[in-house]
């Protein structure tokens, strides 16, 4: 899968880099980022011997073949992957819909890499009684 197929695809994943490296300009340049991935397909895919696939992780693989940076992967549960990126276990996190209490904890992309919406709908059933 080809990642970088528009401009504002181009645009994310340099927004990506900055984010990256923004806490770190003055120190030593990244060498390694550790990326939590949780199981939301096609977003991000955990097989069930922890190997990790999906959008996010081409992504970031994408990323590592212009920039010099090593990559981790770890396979987590959704609520676990939150903590780790608010406790700095972790540098990155994707799939994250912005929300103002993140925004107090973590630092989004603008604009994002893509747009998540929900595909989930609700309908109800009912029944018809005859007289």
């Amino acid at each position: 899968m080809n990642v970088v197929t528009s401009n504002p695809m181009r645009l994310s994943i340099v927004s990506l880099l900055l984010v990256l490296i923004s806490s770190s300009l003055y120190a030593e340049p990244v060498q390694r980022v550790i990326v939590a991935v949780d199981h939301s397909p096609p977003y991000g895919v955990v097989s069930e011997k922890g190997h990790v696939s999906g959008a996010v992780v081409d992504i970031m693989r994408e990323l590592q073949r212009t920039i010099p940076m090593k990559l981790e992967f770890v396979a987590c549960p959704f609520s676990r992957c939150l903590k780790m990126l608010e406790q700095n276990e972790v540098d990155v996190m994707g799939g994250l819909i912005r929300t103002s209490e993140r925004e107090q904890k973590m630092q989004f992309m603008s604009p994002p890499y893509m747009m998540l919406s929900s595909s989930f709908g609700f309908m109800q059933e009912q029944t018809v009684t005859s007289l």
